[in-house]
């Protein structure tokens, strides 16, 4: 199986409106036999919290096995609401708190054999007549 390496995690910090950039960068690195069979993985990128109690897809994509590895990035923009894991609003004993919680978040790649199957479809049917009499 490859290895991960280089894995990072981007979250905007700032800008205007509502919306913030996820990135992730990863790269994979291939063995030999790997490489000599070209053999191409399936790359799942998500976020989750810290705590674990929310993940988001990032998004999917293939990576080919070759000698020379190269960086990987995925993104996707979620709203500032999405990042809010820890709400900043408390509710405790004596009432509201409003306070600071820091929101934690981690990148998490998983690679899977791509496993290629083959697909057959089949028209509807069209009728027509063709034939000497026919009136197609």
């Amino acid at each position: 199986m490859p290895t991960i390496t280089k894995l990072s995690l981007n979250l905007q910090h700032g800008g205007t409106g509502n919306n913030r950039e996820a990135s992730v960068t990863f790269t994979a690195i291939f063995n030999n036999p790997e490489v000599l069979a070209s053999a191409v993985f399936k790359a799942d990128v998500r976020i989750q919290s810290d705590d674990g109690d929310r993940v988001f897809p990032i998004g999917s994509t293939f990576v080919h096995a070759t000698n020379t590895p190269a960086p990987t990035t995925l993104s996707r923009t979620f709203t500032r609401t999405n990042l809010d894991e820890d709400p900043d609003v408390v509710i405790t004993k004596g009432g509201v708190e409003e306070r600071e919680n820091k929101d934690e978040w981690k990148a998490i790649v998983t690679l899977s054999p791509a496993v290629f199957e083959t697909v057959a479809a089949s028209s509807p049917i069209v009728v027509g007549s063709w034939g000497i009499e026919g009136q197609d």
